[in-house]
């Protein structure tokens, strides 16, 4: 990073404005937006690489809680939703380009990992003994699969015919071809 680009050590990020009242963020959603000028990443293309000092940053959302996981949509010109969870046990899907709240989805637990997958479906998992699978699109629940321990998982993955957590000491897998289950 240039050292006129290196964001402060505290205080947020350099360049970022200060929210207001006319911000159209959800207050419930515990985050504050500060920020951010509303434009894609644009720039680089696919396969192309970034260096750091062509990096700016687009926003920022200041939480109440602590953020446990977050990833952004695989779109190829650039991505349209981003998530985030964490002990505020729920789901935030935001616009990925202005950072605004699109939908808060109460999850029954603390929020430990989260993977986005094809056709923007969402697999969700925590300290809930639950793996949930949402449509980032409607916000609708698409799956819901229970796992039996008695600790959190801490890893999931979602692919277009399958889904893959950690469950204490074990993976577990379920899928459309041949594996247990399928949607």
């Amino acid at each position: 990073i240039r050292p006129d680009r290196r964001p402060p050590s505290r205080g947020g990020l350099a360049g970022l404005r200060e929210p207001s009242l006319s911000d159209s963020f959800s207050p419930s959603a515990g985050c504050a937006p500060s920020g951010g000028t509303g434009r894609g990443a644009g720039g680089a293309g696919r396969g192309s690489s970034l260096g750091a000092d062509e990096l700016e940053p687009l926003w920022l959302a200041q939480c109440n809680e602590f953020v446990y996981a977050c990833a952004l949509s695989h779109e190829a010109t650039a991505p349209r939703f981003c998530v985030h969870g964490g002990p505020d046990k729920q789901l935030t899907v935001r616009d990925a380009s202005t950072g605004r709240v699109l939908h808060e989805l109460p999850i029954g637990g603390t929020v430990w990992c989260l993977s986005i997958g094809p056709a923007n479906r969402c697999a969700v998992s925590g300290e809930f003994q639950l793996v949930q699978v949402v449509d980032l699109e409607s916000a609708g629940l698409v799956l819901s699969l229970p796992h039996t321990g008695e600790n959190p998982s801490y890893s999931v993955a979602l692919t277009e015919s399958a889904v893959i957590y950690t469950q204490e000491n074990t993976c577990v897998r379920y899928g459309r071809d041949g594996s247990t289950y399928g949607w």
